[in-house]
């Protein structure tokens, strides 16, 4: 793996924590009706996509 590979993998790591933390303890129906943390959710999602896209192709053709 190269090592700028590692290091998306890490931030992609981090934004999956980030929304861990941002749903932990909140039951769906609560999660649905608030508009903030859908927001937020959705944003880190985002950046999740855009850093998938940094990923080399040989390290996406690895790991389907």
């Amino acid at each position: 793996m190269e090592n700028r590979d590692r290091q998306v993998i890490v931030k992609i790591l981090d934004e999956i924590r980030i929304i861990t933390e941002l749903v932990d303890g909140i039951e769906y129906d609560t999660f649905a009706k608030d508009e903030r943390t859908k927001r937020a959710v959705c944003m880190t999602l985002i950046n999740i996509g855009e850093l998938v896209k940094a990923l080399s192709d040989s390290f996406k053709e690895s790991n389907p």
